[in-house]
C-alpha cells in the first residue's frame, strides 16, 4: 500500500468501524444483552453448545443424531472436530468461524454487487442489524456458513473457475496433463 491511498483506507477502516460500533451501541443500550430480545436461550452460540457439540461426540460412539440435532450426517462427521478440543475451545473455535464467515459474507457481497463502496457499506449497516442475522451468530446456527458458500460458488461462476475446473478434470481423464 502507496503513501496515496493510505488516507483512503484509513477512513475507509474508520467508517466501517463506525458502521459496526453504531448498531453494537444501539442494541446495548435498547436491549441491555442479547439475551434480553429472544426466548430461544440465555447463553451464546446455545445451537452449538445444544445440539451440534453434542452431536459432534456422538458420531462416532453412537452413529445416530441426538435429540433436536437436523442436518445431514456428513455435517456431523465435521462437527466431530470440536469435541476433542473441550468445549469452552470449541466454543471460541466456533466464535472465530463465525467471525470468519461474517467476514467472508461481506468480501463476497463486493465482488458481486457492482454498487459504490457507501452503497455497499450500507448493505453492511442493514445486514448488522437485521434481526435473523444476529440470531444467527447469538445461536451460533450454521445458516451463515450456508450463504457463504453459496456466494462463494456465485463468484467462481462469475469468474468462470467452474468450468476451467471441469475442462481441466476432463482433460486428465483424458489422460492429457497440460494445464
Amino acid at each position: 500500500m502507496n503513501a496515496r491511498t493510505r488516507p483512503w483506507a484509513t477512513r475507509l477502516l474508520a467508517l466501517a468501524a463506525g458502521i459496526l460500533s453504531l448498531p453494537l451501541a444501539y442494541y446495548v443500550r435498547t436491549w441491555q444483552s442479547f439475551s434480553t430480545v429472544r426466548d430461544i436461550c440465555p447463553r451464546l452460540f446455545c445451537d452449538f453448545s445444544d445440539y451440534y457439540y453434542p452431536m459432534g461426540e456422538a458420531i462416532f460412539r453412537d452413529g445416530l443424531p441426538v435429540d433436536g440435532y437436523l442436518y445431514s450426517p456428513f455435517i456431523a462427521i465435521l462437527l466431530a472436530a470440536f469435541p476433542p478440543l473441550g468445549p469452552d475451545a470449541s466454543l471460541i473455535l466456533w466464535g472465530v468461524l463465525q467471525a470468519v464467515s461474517v467476514s467472508l459474507y461481506v468480501f463476497l457481497f463486493r465482488r458481486l454487487v457492482p454498487a459504490s463502496v457507501p452503497v455497499q457499506l450500507l448493505f453492511v449497516l442493514l445486514l448488522l442489524t437485521s434481526y435473523p442475522f444476529l440470531l444467527n451468530l447469538m445461536g451460533g446456527q450454521v445458516s451463515l456458513f450456508i450463504m457463504v458458500g453459496i456466494l462463494g460458488m456465485l463468484a467462481l461462476h462469475e469468474r468462470d473457475l467452474i468450468s476451467r475446473i471441469g475442462k481441466l478434470e476432463r482433460r486428465l481423464d483424458a489422460g492429457d496433463a497440460r494445464p
